[in-house]
C-alpha cells in the first residue's frame, strides 16, 4: 500500500486502537490535529486530518487538492485544532522511515509546527509513541 493513502492511514488507526500497550502509553492524547503534506507524488498536496481520545484514533480523514493548493495558506485554526503540522513530502517520508526525529524536521526548515508549542512539546514523547506505530505499517513510498 502507498504511505499516506486511504488505505495507509486506515491501516494505523486498525492497528493503534487493537494495541492495548500503545493506548496505555498514550491516554494523554486526546486532540484533533492535522498534517498538511505538499509536492506529493502524482502533483497533489495532502491534509491529513486525525481526531484521538485517549490514545484511540477515533479518525483518520485525508483530502487531497493539486499542488500548490490554497492550503499553503489556511491559516492555523487553534480553537479547532490543538496543532498541525506543515511539510514536504520528502520530510513526512524521513519521519515516516525514522531517518529523522520530530525535533529535526523542525530544526532543519523540513516542515513547521503551528500550535501552542508549550503544550505540543508536553506531548511529544506520547506523540512519538504515535509516529513510532505508524512506522511499524508496510508501504511504498
Amino acid at each position: 500500500m502507498k504511505y499516506m493513502s486511504k488505505e495507509h492511514l486506515e491501516a494505523i488507526k486498525e492497528k493503534a486502537n487493537a494495541d492495548a500497550t500503545y493506548l496505555k502509553k498514550t491516554k494523554g492524547l486526546s486532540f484533533k490535529f492535522q498534517n498538511l503534506v505538499t509536492d506529493c507524488p502524482g502533483g497533489v498536496d495532502k491534509v491529513v486530518t486525525w481526531e484521538l481520545e485517549r490514545g484511540k484514533i477515533l479518525s483518520v480523514n485525508l483530502e487531497e487538492k493539486p499542488a500548490p493548493s490554497d492550503w499553503r495558506k489556511m491559516p492555523f485554526d487553534g480553537t479547532k485544532y490543538f496543532m498541525r503540522t506543515v511539510g514536504d513530502w520528502p520530510t513526512y517520508v524521513k519521519l515516516n522511515k525514522k531517518e529523522i526525529t520530530p525535533i529535526q524536521g523542525m530544526t532543519s526548515g523540513g516542515f513547521r509546527l503551528d500550535g501552542d508549542l508549550m503544550k505540543v512539546m508536553a506531548k511529544l514523547a506520547e506523540f512519538t509513541i504515535l509516529l513510532d506505530l505508524e512506522s511499524t505499517i508496510p508501504c511504498e513510498y
